[in-house]
């Protein structure tokens, strides 16, 4: 701008864009003008430029032909030839610089909300990596299902005892899997299971002599714990910890039947004791007689 003659020398496309004017409008234009609203602060900011050699304010408004308002920030720097003293005004939009504060703060926010985010996930997974190792290491199988009966998760132990892959078993009816026949070969309904009723009454349930079916089609004689799930008091589904007692089963048949032939054997014994005391006597008896 010419400041002695008030007079707009050239203005760029970004000015011609933040006054709403084209070129032709705002060269040779008057600056004043553009300030109606703020005269004094526009005199006030040339005055110091032509002065000190630059200058800045945030005081001036400029109006708009559609009557909107925008508040700048207006800096001001004296550029002088040997005839005349010229001013270049730069103008910066305070309601831009504001949205980007805006802007950067809820970046920023979001950065940070992602990185607690991140942690908290990393933290999420080093508990899953924990829990699935221990598990993994756990020598009982654990299995969990959800209120319609869907398997959740297996670990090793089970799927190795039910001859499965634990993969799966995953998001599959546990019960029409491993636990639709008794022992007898009768069919055993869902809603008479143990592990059913655990997420339907809520209830814990301890079962010590049932069998688990292998994908081989084989029983395995197990005993079981079936733990419902509780989230705020609702349940939502159940956990069943098993241990295959077939083993222990077979031992204690063999002991039974070790103490059975032993209570035979002890009878047979009593009985021939018995027979040569009577023998004995009989032949005592023969002796004095004679």
């Amino acid at each position: 701008i010419d400041p002695i003659n008030d007079r707009i020398v050239r203005a760029n496309k970004a000015a011609c864009s933040l006054f709403a004017r084209d070129a032709v409008e705002l060269n040779n234009q008057s600056f004043l003008k553009l300030y109606k609203e703020s005269i004094g602060a526009v005199y006030v900011l040339t005055e110091e430029a032509l002065e000190r050699g630059h200058a800045w304010s945030r005081d001036l408004i400029i109006r708009r032909p559609d009557e909107t308002m925008l508040k700048i920030e207006h800096s001001a720097l004296a550029i002088r030839t040997k005839d005349e003293t010229y001013l270049t005004i730069t103008l910066h939009d305070l309601n831009r610089f504001e949205k980007r504060a805006i802007e950067a703060e809820a970046t920023n926010y979001l950065r940070e909300g992602l990185t607690e985010w991140l942690k908290a996930k990393r933290f999420i997974h080093e508990i899953e990596l924990q829990n699935e190792m221990i598990l993994s290491a756990a020598g009982e199988g654990i299995y969990g299902v959800d209120t319609d009966g869907l398997t959740t998760f297996v670990n090793q132990a089970a799927a190795e005892m039910l001859g499965r892959n634990a993969e799966d078993m995953v998001g599959q009816e546990m019960h029409s899997m491993v636990h639709h026949t008794r022992r007898d070969g009768s069919h055993y309904p869902s809603e008479k299971c143990p592990i059913y009723n655990a997420f339907r009454g809520g209830v814990v349930n301890n079962v010590d002599n049932e069998v688990f079916w292998r994908k081989d089609g084989k029983p395995i004689q197990v005993e079981y714990t079936s733990t419902p799930i509780m989230d705020n008091a609702v349940v939502k589904g159940a956990v069943i910890v098993f241990r295959d007692i077939s083993e222990r089963k077979r031992k204690e048949k063999q002991l039974h039947l070790a103490l059975q032939e032993n209570s035979q054997l002890r009878e047979r014994l009593e009985q021939e004791n018995a027979y040569l005391q009577e023998e004995i006597l009989l032949h005592v008896n023969h002796s004095q007689i004679t």
